[in-house]
């Protein structure tokens, strides 16, 4: 029988190509191409060994690609910022010691495959041991779900011919509904829970969340579209773009941008006014020389009963932009040196206190009281030694650290090569901005009716304050709870934001929902002020306010 090459490859042609798919699905969904595979098997497009051995293979090699793509991360500086969002280096001891438990944990529970295996390979974990796991775990996981599915489909395709493997993909995805039902339980171990104490005064942090959120790794413009496009349904239900500038009319702009530290302080009557840190303002002048902006500021703070330390910032800022700690008078004059002439600066007094919180507030016009919207904790940016590794080491080793590694390089250099001691915390930056890999904690729960009474009293104090966050200093926690022991360090208008939302645990989602409702609120607000008789700044008023705050943003001294 005369039999052509052509016929041979195209009866061979069909098996390979779904062998090859079978293979690439494992990469995309390992149980929806277990599901896959026992279908080609009852259909006999492949053979239960041609099938049992392609989707092990395809386990392997993808496990182990999420391994060798961890290595090139940690090699590949465009990679690195890719994995920071995953790799955690507070699971690196335990997964050091634990390897096998880790990886069958994985198997068992979704979601937390990729980013423990991407962890392993990043930081060079033993490989023998991590494919022994993944090859022994494969090849018991894979025959068990792949006979289960045949059994299922098999018996359901004799009922129901072809539509019967529906009811074995409803067995899939309820397989996956329990081991996703089971991922808290078994993740625990690779999440590590360890709490540790690196503010005092503050909460302890579970080392856990020491990371960057979902919200925080993706990029800014595309983030915050919704919110633009909702600004601009807003602006075309209330008749005004600029309706916001009318939420706090003391304040310029309402506090939307461009607005003055010094005059929302000064707007504080006496009872707000000891809440306050003590500060007073200074002109750089268009002198080339600063000494004698150096000598004013020096002669404002003795009449104040400043001293040094201080904290020197901006009279116009944004997220800690050009806020530094002077520890005398000549690094004041140096930083003068540095400030573009013709600008405002505030000198406030340092407050030692390890404890940060964003208290957000909000009251309608006519309310009898406010409510405090949101409270968020901030801690500075910080490393825990391990008495080998110098600083610039342990703030590439951790995972939230690194993703700001050039502007903490920046702001520390000088001490980059210093060794902190072992379980040494070390603080990375005055401020506790994210901008610099502050790291804010959802604290509503500390929001009691105490310490809501003592910010609404505070309030009182501020005429026509309707909307806009409190950055606080204070010296314990249960302090704060009971409406004590803190200082306002900033008062912030319409511009504010409720910066819960940047809580590691806190999902993309449940961030949009609270920026949706701030931002519908701040609208009300304006709106109800407009009718008070506050008009809100035309828009080439408030764009001159945008222009000037981004034009001083980029010349001020670095943070520190």
């Amino acid at each position: 029988m005369d039999v052509s090459l052509t016929s041979l490859l195209g009866q061979a042609g069909a098996p390979v190509v779904e062998g090859v798919l079978l293979f690439l699905a494992t990469f995309i969904h390992e149980d929806t191409a277990i599901l896959g595979g026992g279908y080609l098997v009852h259909a006999h497009e492949l053979t239960l060994a041609q099938a049992l051995g392609i989707l092990t293979a395809g386990v392997v090699v993808g496990d182990f690609g999420i391994y060798g793509l961890g290595m090139l991360a940690a090699r590949v500086a465009p990679l690195r910022r890719f994995a920071h969002r995953w790799v955690d280096d507070g699971r690196r001891s335990w997964l050091e010691s634990n390897m096998l438990t880790a990886v069958v944990a994985c198997r068992v529970a979704p979601g937390i495959l990729f980013p423990t295996f991407l962890t392993c390979g990043f930081f060079g974990m033993p490989f023998r041991p991590f494919a022994a796991g993944v090859i022994g775990t494969a090849s018991l996981y894979v025959p068990a779900m792949l006979a289960m599915v045949m059994l299922v489909g098999g018996e359901a395709a004799g009922q129901w011919g072809p539509w019967g493997w529906g009811v074995a993909m409803l067995l899939v995805v309820a397989i996956t509904l329990v081991r996703r039902r089971m991922k808290a339980a078994v993740a625990e171990p690779l999440t590590d829970s360890v709490l540790i104490g690196t503010h005092p005064g503050m909460p302890p942090l579970r080392r856990a969340q020491v990371r960057v959120s979902r919200a925080e790794g993706l990029p800014v413009i595309p983030y915050y579209t919704p919110n633009t496009l909702q600004w601009f349904w807003l602006s075309v239900r209330y008749g005004s773009l600029t309706l916001p500038t009318a939420a706090n009319p003391n304040i310029e702009a309402g506090g939307l941008l461009g607005e003055s530290k010094t005059a929302c302080f000064a707007m504080a009557g006496p009872f707000a006014r000891q809440w306050l840190a003590r500060s007073v303002s200074s002109l750089r002048g268009h002198d080339d020389h600063p000494n004698a902006d150096h000598e004013a500021a020096l002669a404002a703070m003795a009449e104040a009963g400043l001293g040094f330390p201080a904290v020197v910032k901006p009279d116009i800022g944004w997220r800690g932009f050009g806020v530094r700690k002077v520890n005398d008078a000549a690094e004041l004059a140096a930083y003068l040196g540095d400030y573009p002439k013709g600008a405002c600066f505030q000198v406030q007094e340092y407050l030692p206190w390890a404890g940060e919180a964003a208290v957000f507030w909000l009251r309608r016009p006519g309310a009898e009281q406010g409510e405090i919207f949101s409270l968020t904790l901030r801690y500075y940016p910080f490393v825990v030694g391990d008495g080998r590794s110098t600083l610039r080491q342990l703030i590439l080793a951790c995972p939230r650290m690194r993703w700001k590694a050039d502007e903490l390089f920046a702001g520390n250099r000088g001490r980059l090569e210093r060794v902190p001691g072992d379980g040494e915390t070390e603080r990375l930056a005055v401020v506790g901005s994210n901008r610099v890999a502050g790291l804010y904690i959802d604290g509503q729960r500390h929001a009691t009716p105490a310490l809501a009474a003592r910010i609404e009293e505070i309030c009182g104090d501020l005429p026509e304050f309707h909307f806009g966050r409190f950055d606080l200093r204070f010296e314990d926690i249960h302090g704060l709870e009971a409406g004590e022991g803190f200082r306002i360090v900033e008062i912030n208008g319409a511009g504010a934001e409720a910066v819960h939302i940047w809580d590691p645990d806190v999902s993309v989602l449940e961030g949009y929902r609270v920026l949706f409702r701030q931002q519908a609120l701040l609208f009300a607000i304006g709106d109800a002020n407009r009718r008070r008789g506050f008009p809100p700044m035309t828009l080439r008023q408030m764009i001159a306010c945008q222009r000037r705050q981004q034009g001083l943003l980029g010349r001020y001294p670095a943070s520190g």
